[in-house]
This record gives C-alpha cells, structure tokens and sequence, in this order.
C-alpha cells in the first residue's frame, strides 16, 4: 500500500508491507498493527486501519513468507475488525451520532462494513482469544460458526464431573499451562472458563496435611532455637527428615515408567537395598543406644499403632515388623 490514504488527522501511523518485504520487515509491521489496535479510539481510524491491516494481510499470504505468520496476521486483521466493531457501538437507525451518520443514511457497502465488525465485536473475548490462538487459518466466518452456540445464550460453565480427582483436575492445569506458553505471546489466549473451573476445583479441595519431614524439620530448627547443642545427631536428624521429604514426593503410581527395563529395576533394587541396610543397622545403633524405658516405650507406642484405626495396612504392617525387630534382637522380651 502506498501513497495518500485519506486518513484523518492525528490518525495512526500507516500499516502496509512493502513489495519484497523482509521477514524482518513483516514482523516490524506486525506489531505496528497490533499497536495501532490496541490504541485507536476513533471509529472512522479504525476502519482506516482495518482497510490497511487487511490489505496487508493478503499482502503476507502473496508472498507465502511462512504459515505462522500468515496464521498471525489473520489473527490481527480480525482483531482489527473487532475493535472497529467495538467502537461503532450498538447500530443506531437513522439520525446522527456524534457526526457520524448511522443507520438508513450509511452506503449499502459501508453498513454493512459495520455490520460484520459488531458481529465480530459481539463474540465474547475468550472465546475470540482461543479461536485466533488456535486455528490454523482463522477467518470472520470461522469465528462467527464457532462462537454461534453460545451466542444467544449466557455462556455455560463447563465444571469438572464429581468423580474427578484432585490430581487429575491439577495435571489438566499444568497441560493448560504448557499450551499456554508454547504459544506466542502476541495471540496468547485468555483464560476460559473451563480454566476458572478447574482453578476453582482445586482451591475447594482440602488443604493437605503437612508432610512428616515438613513437621520434623520445624521441630528440628525450634529445639535448634530453643538452644539445643547443634552436634552430629542434630545435622544427622536433619538429614533423614530431608531424605524422606524427597522421596515422599515421588507419587509413585503416577511416575513415568516408560523407560522400564530389567537393568534399570536391577539398579534401583540395588538401591533400595542399600538405602534398606543403612535403615536396619541405623535402627540397630538408635535401639541399642535406648535405655530400657525406652524401649518399653516405643514398644508400646508400635503396639497402639498396629490398633489404631486411623492407621494405614503398611503403617501398621510396618510397626509389626518393627517390634519384631526389637524382639529379636532380644532388646525387649514379649
């Protein structure tokens, strides 16, 4: 596009794409035409602009510089066309409106210029942000058959079946998340409101309990305060409690075991075993060092947890395994 456009005064820079234009030079232009979008206010403007940007639009898909860019810059042509739309208003039949003629005594061609721009302007914002963000060639007509099923009607909210759990509500917003932000940031989407329900589903769910190694490590560093000797066993408690913090993240049923083979079980068994013989010979050195008040102690404390109802089957087949222990090694007789 060159020469006069008639714009009115004070009008935004001119959007055009040179013949020949560069990658470079397209992708200036680009964000040229998402500015002057997003700061027309007048009417007349931003229906200068949405000629240009359109003009430039087919100018790109001519020169088939690449298919992210021909996507984009249809992106922008229709955003220009929405906020053309936006700032005509509610059509007004007949008269004037703050001089501009309305109604029976706009051109056919131009009434219906403005027709099309407050159809596009009445399509809600995210279902407008996700089309342009998604659609390979997005288009006036695209957008509006997307948009018609809930055109007439108040958007329904789409909430999360009752049975889905709380970490398959969290893996859809980290897969959201991703979505988002392998996007370009220039037609990144708004939120949905399937994105406000899961958020929503997942504030509701019960605050978890905090972790057994989040709660020793507090009452490590309060004894720590308190003006407990910081030695040997206190960095070596503090060591245990961080080990098993992050090892009780790992939710087991839910790692990604793909790469299984024989060798990798091989080698983590080899491991766990290892990390097993530290745990019993630990126990062995902490019994040993017990007095025998101690022991009846905790002897009683492994008893009530094999009783207590609250006590998971490994929880309370681990007490049994542990006071066996303690039996055996003659520490404490039934």
């Amino acid at each position: 596009m060159s020469g006069s456009t008639g714009a009115p005064s004070g009008a935004p820079t001119p959007v055009a794409i040179p013949k020949g234009a560069t990658l470079a030079q397209v992708d200036r232009m680009e964000q040229a035409a998402r500015d002057a979008i997003e700061n027309v206010q007048d009417p007349e403007e931003a229906e200068l602009l949405l000629r240009q940007v359109t003009a430039a639009s087919e100018a790109v898909r001519l020169l088939e510089v690449s298919a992210d860019r021909e996507q984009r810059w249809r992106g922008v042509r229709l955003k220009a066309e929405r906020k053309y739309g936006q700032l005509l208003g509610a059509a007004e039949i007949g008269g004037q409106r703050e001089g501009h003629v309305t109604g029976s005594h706009v051109a056919p061609e131009e009434r219906k210029t403005q027709e099309r721009a407050r159809k596009v302007a009445a399509v809600p914002g995210d279902v407008f942000d996700e089309y342009v963000a998604s659609e390979p060639k997005p288009s006036r007509e695209g957008l509006l058959r997307k948009a018609k099923p809930a055109s007439n009607s108040v958007p329904r909210r789409s909430k999360p079946p009752a049975d889905v759990a709380p970490a398959d509500i969290v893996e859809r917003l980290r897969q959201r998340i991703r979505q988002v932000r392998g996007l370009d940031a220039r037609v990144r989407p708004r939120w949905t409101l399937e994105d406000a329900d899961n958020v929503e589903s997942a504030l509701k769910q019960p605050k978890p309990r905090a972790s057994y190694s989040g709660r020793r490590l507090r009452q490590l560093h309060a004894q720590k305060r308190a003006g407990r000797t910081v030695g040997d066993l206190w960095y070596l408690q503090k060591a245990i409690a961080e080990t098993i913090g992050v090892l009780e993240g790992f939710d087991l049923p839910q790692v990604d075991w793909s790469e299984e083979s024989d060798d990798l079980m091989f080698e983590m068994q080899d491991d766990l075993a290892r990390g097993r013989l530290w745990l019993d010979s630990a126990e062995a050195v902490v019994v040993a060092h017990m007095s025998e008040l101690g022991r009846q102690r905790l002897a009683s404390k492994l008893r009530a947890l094999m009783d207590a109802p609250s006590a998971s089957t490994a929880e309370r087949a681990q007490a049994a395994r542990a006071l066996e222990r303690l039996k055996t090694k003659r520490a404490l007789g039934r």
